[in-house]
């Protein structure tokens, strides 16, 4: 469509767009004369080659606008459609949900964290059709792990998941490869996701599904440190709720065990920083492992949980924002980190959302070019390189204050060393000199029984007395 028949709404859209010539260019491509997909297709001109690619290749995916009530409202479910071709079906409606997910994103239609719930939600819906597709065999839950886990999922994120089946193990590990399958198997469609089932007890080396009793056993006997952290950020994908809702009963005690071992703290610690030495030469440009980077954040909020969430179930949430609310609310983090947290967490996602969306690859770094660095920034909402470069540095650096000085406090491991201070036992109270041991430790468990900051504190200040 030549720019003098256009209509001025249109012209003056392209105009505004952070990518002018990418926004003219498809619009024209398209002949697009309706506001509303003009600004979408605006949006998404410079936002995503490969899903720009595919509105030329098929102009009807824009179809995801309409309604626009519809459009603009979050989905609670999500249900693949039943078709005879099963697989590229598969593939080709989970295609046009990506795309309606990143049109709601990149409108303003939803934010950060509606955006992660509606891509987790779509990784659920693909996971009840891939157990259809499966056929029969053993009840089989599919648990979600890490962001899916949390309902925080990228945009090109692996799909981190365990198997739990109730009845023979044999018959369910063969439902579950093919449920695996279903999900990796490429066709001229491509692939649904890149599954890891790494984070299941023994990893690669242990059966692909394993009943709840092991799990628990697992759990009781073996898990190590890291394990117990993984496993916070859990939550019933698809499958039997039955299933899944032993396989939560199964871990609990040991994911939230009353006594932790000496070493559980300082070996997360160890993992931390082997996790930044991993990402150090890619320096400030490694959004989720380096110094004030989305590890960071995620690290500091699991050690408080598993430290205080012990005893206090109300902080146990899978979802990072959710937790960091949790942990505020409750006291175990102080108000105004906990407000740095979640805006860095949010500008650190955004960006790399943008990143993700731009070819839908998975990358948590930024670029080195010049140009890719221009684009990222107006991708991320900001007019110039410079303003973006000092927003990300002060969240870097806000970021990596807070977590120094709360993931490596020694109270942390004074607390975690000892045992909460209600726990010490009378005789050792009568060690240090207390003249009636039984009401001293009766004392000491009305200071620190209950879960706000004021108790939190007592128990951190007992510990290191006694």
């Amino acid at each position: 469509m030549e720019a003098e028949g256009r209509d001025q709404d249109i012209e003056h859209l392209i105009a505004s767009c952070p990518w002018p010539e990418d926004a003219q260019s498809l619009i024209d491509d398209l002949g697009i004369t309706d506001e509303r997909r003009a600004r979408a297709a605006a949006m998404l001109a410079g936002a995503s080659r490969s899903m720009s690619k595919a509105v030329r290749r098929d102009p009807s995916l824009l179809g995801v606008l309409d309604p626009p009530a519809d459009f603009a409202t979050e989905k609670i479910s999500l249900v693949a459609p039943d078709d005879d071709d099963a697989l590229d079906g598969l593939r080709r409606w989970k295609r046009r949900q990506l795309l309606r997910i990143a049109l709601r994103d990149l409108l303003g239609e939803a934010d950060l964290a509606t955006v992660g719930r509606e891509l987790s939600l779509l990784a659920d819906a693909c996971f009840a059709r891939a157990l259809e597709i499966a056929d029969e065999g053993p009840p089989l839950a599919i648990i979600g792990m890490g962001k899916l886990g949390g309902n925080e999922l990228n945009y090109a994120s692996d799909v981190d998941i365990v198997f739990v089946h109730e009845g023979g193990t044999e018959a369910a590990v063969k439902r579950a490869r093919k449920v695996v399958q279903a999900l990796t198997s490429f066709t001229v469609e491509g692939a649904v996701y890149r599954v890891d089932t790494d984070l299941r007890p023994d990893g690669q080396t242990g059966s692909l599904s394993l009943p709840s009793d092991a799990y628990r056993h697992y759990f009781e006997q073996r898990a190590h440190a890291w394990e117990r952290q993984a496993y916070i950020k859990t939550r019933l994908c698809a499958g039997d709720p039955e299933v899944g809702n032993a396989f939560f009963d199964a871990i609990r005690p040991g994911v939230w065990e009353e006594n932790l071992g000496a070493k559980t703290v300082p070996s997360l610690q160890a993992m931390k920083k082997r996790v930044e030495e991993s990402a150090k030469l890619k320096g400030d440009r490694e959004l989720k492992k380096g110094p004030g980077g989305l590890r960071d954040i995620e690290f500091t909020v699991q050690l408080l949980q598993l430290v205080h969430g012990r005893t206090d179930p109300t902080i146990r949430s899978p979802n990072t924002l959710t937790a960091l609310r949790q942990l505020s609310w409750g006291e175990y983090i102080d108000q105004a980190d906990a407000v740095h947290f979640t805006t860095a967490y949010i500008h650190l996602r955004t960006v790399e959302h943008r990143l993700q969306l731009r070819d839908e690859r998975q990358t948590h770094e930024l670029p080195t070019a010049d140009a890719d660095r221009e684009w990222a920034a107006r991708a991320s909402g900001f007019e110039s390189l410079e303003a973006f470069q000092a927003s990300h540095l002060r969240h870097q650096t806000s970021v990596r204050e807070i977590h120094q000085r709360i993931f490596y406090r020694q109270t942390l491991d004074r607390m975690h060393e000892t045992g909460l201070v209600s726990e010490l036992l009378p005789d050792h109270l009568g060690q240090l000199g207390f003249e009636d041991p039984d009401r001293a430790a009766g004392t000491i468990e009305r200071l620190t029984e209950n879960l706000g900051r004021r108790a939190n504190v007592m128990q951190q200040v007992l510990v290191i007395m006694v």
